[in-house]
């Protein structure tokens, strides 16, 4: 008996220091894990900013922010910003010839169809607003058309409609347009000639919706301007929109929307926003984002 006791006590305690052993390689398993998930989130947290030159590919310079906002601050808020070309349109379009004139190799003109932002409303169905804009077209050279806003795909078929189409496929304009993704299938359908930028990505527009789009238009592009802060998660690029990313690398732009004297405020704060999630990107992809993109656009 009592070496049969003898004999299990050192049993029981070999199994105590097993299982101590066995917890204690759990416990510095699960440590290593979180700390290496840990040394990943520090990393991801830690991302340096895009530095490279952008493109804005959206910006208005409307009549509500002149007086605050004279051409000379909106350069310097440019030059500030590492932003070397911007796609202007205005309310109405005289700001977007100032800043023409004053830097031409640097502001793209687009002309956007409102004299005043009550001609929002209806300017697809309004023959005063198609006459204000066929004689900027025929004073002036641009390289697009929009910023407009349009929520039903019936406004692509009105008579003034389609004759600003056929003036836009005449002169080969983009069409920057404010829109759902109902509205830009009209469009591209409507037009299916004409090169399409869709503002802010559709908005609201979930990543797979943009991607459907794309899929079925390789005419149509999309600004970033105020989804921004859809990207980034405290883990780095959401998967929907870095699949949208990678799957369709030449698609997406940056952008402000200067729509409000407010926005020009913030200005730097916008651009530093985009460099911020730009630079979770491979530099490569960043680079065709932030300018390369609107260039090609450009070119087309």
């Amino acid at each position: 008996m009592d070496r049969r006791v003898i004999v299990e006590k050192p049993r029981s305690h070999d199994c105590l220091l097993q299982g101590a052993i066995m917890l204690n390689k759990g416990l510095i398993a699960s440590t290593l894990i979180l700390f290496l998930l840990g040394s990943r989130a520090m990393a991801d947290g830690n991302k340096q900013p895009f530095a490279g030159p952008i493109i804005d590919a959206h910006v208005h310079y409307s009549q509500t922010s002149w007086g605050e906002y004279p051409i000379r601050k909106v350069m310097e808020k440019f030059d500030k910003g590492g932003v070397e070309k911007a796609l202007v349109s205005s309310t109405p379009d005289d700001g977007t010839l100032g800043l023409h004139r004053h830097s031409a190799d640097r502001i793209i003109k687009f002309l956007r169809p409102y004299r005043t932002r009550s001609d929002m409303a209806n300017w697809y169905g309004d023959k005063d607003v198609l006459e204000y804009v066929q004689a900027r077209l025929a004073a002036n050279d641009y390289s697009g058309f929009g910023e407009f806003h349009m929520y039903d795909p019936l406004a692509v078929t009105t008579p003034e409609m389609k004759i600003l189409l056929e003036l836009a496929t005449k002169k080969g304009l983009i069409l920057h347009s404010h829109s759902g993704a109902d509205v830009i299938e009209a469009l591209a359908k409507a037009a299916p000639g004409l090169t399409i930028l869709w503002a802010h990505a559709g908005l609201s527009s979930p990543p797979v919706e943009i991607a459907e789009i794309f899929k079925k238009f390789p005419q149509v592009y999309a600004d970033m301007s105020f989804r921004g802060g859809d990207v980034l998660d405290a883990k780095g690029i959401k998967a929907d929109w870095l699949e949208l990313f990678e799957s369709y690398p030449e698609r997406i732009m940056l952008g402000s929307d200067t729509y409000i004297p407010e926005q020009w405020s913030d200005y730097q704060g916008i651009i530093d926003r985009h460099r911020r999630w730009l630079g979770h990107l491979p530099l490569p992809l960043a680079e065709m984002i932030a300018s390369g993109n609107a260039l090609k656009m450009l070119k087309r």
